[in-house]
């Protein structure tokens, strides 16, 4: 994929992802599973490149209506605002700001006023309506551990743009911390054997542009206190609990349904 003369800086984990996501055998990615592994500043480096690919490929050019091809979104819309769509904002994404512009009434990105990409929160409503008449050709969804089947449901199904009556190289790159949950069934435990759907984990000691004591100090002192969200946020362990409002690890649940509970006989 071109980055259009752009110079990022990519740590080997981003680029494996990176060279995934343009292979047309995978049609979803999920990437990261830890704190710090830079999930979110890919998911925005990756829709911007994704956006001018299609660019390129159609040979698209400047329009007042620009098409919809992508959609960036997370469970809630202001988490989305304060978290990734800043990091799409930051100096260090380094997405040239004479590329695009963002108009925040209609909750869209437009790409050199040609393409645009979508963003919003499944806690929307109105956002969630518009999916039954979106056309995308992909979708970047951050701390996707927060979304539930039906949200997933909705959002596939719209991945049906063409352009040039043409069917597009359909991707979805979802982002998350551990958890116990959709991602952990599809992606870690049993994935597709044709890799139509794969994981690349991400840990902080993958990125080099981390500080250098942010997993021995900044991680430990946050989460020290509570020892499986410590190896959930900085070992990437999917076999812990990974969120303060889950009491009950995976594994247990999973001896429980293969316990036989013998009868007693009482006289």
């Amino acid at each position: 994929m071109a980055e259009n003369r752009i110079k990022w800086e990519w740590h080997p984990r981003q680029t494996d992802a990176l060279m995934s996501l343009g292979d047309p055998v995978t049609q979803e990615l999920l990437y990261g599973g830890a704190k710090g592994g830079g999930k979110s500043l890919m998911g925005c480096r990756w829709s911007y490149l994704k956006a001018t690919q299609i660019i390129q490929e159609y040979d698209l050019k400047p329009s007042k209506y620009p098409i919809l091809v992508g959609y960036i979104g997370r469970k809630r819309g202001s988490d989305l605002k304060k978290t990734t769509l800043s990091t799409w904002t930051l100096p260090k994404t380094a997405i040239p700001q004479s590329r695009y512009r963002i108009n925040e009434h209609k909750s869209e990105i437009i790409i050199q006023d040609t393409v645009k990409i979508a963003f919003g929160g499944f806690d929307d409503r109105e956002t969630i309506e518009k999916f039954n008449s979106m056309e995308l050709a992909f979708a970047f969804l951050d701390q996707a551990e927060e979304l539930t089947l039906d949200d997933v449901a909705t959002l596939r199904g719209s991945l049906r743009l063409k352009i040039t009556d043409k069917d597009m190289d359909y991707k979805v790159l979802w982002t998350a911390n551990p958890r116990a949950c959709w991602l952990k069934d599809t992606f870690v435990d049993a994935p597709p054997k044709d890799k139509s759907q794969i994981f690349i984990p991400a840990l902080p000691k993958d990125n080099p542009f981390l500080p250098e004591n942010y997993e021995e100090v900044t991680l430990v002192r946050a989460f020290g206190h509570r020892p499986e969200l410590l190896r959930a946020y900085k070992d990437g362990d999917w076999n812990v609990i990974a969120g303060v409002e889950q009491i009950i690890k995976p594994q247990w649940i999973l001896d429980a349904k293969s316990r036989i509970l013998m009868a007693s006989e009482h006289k």
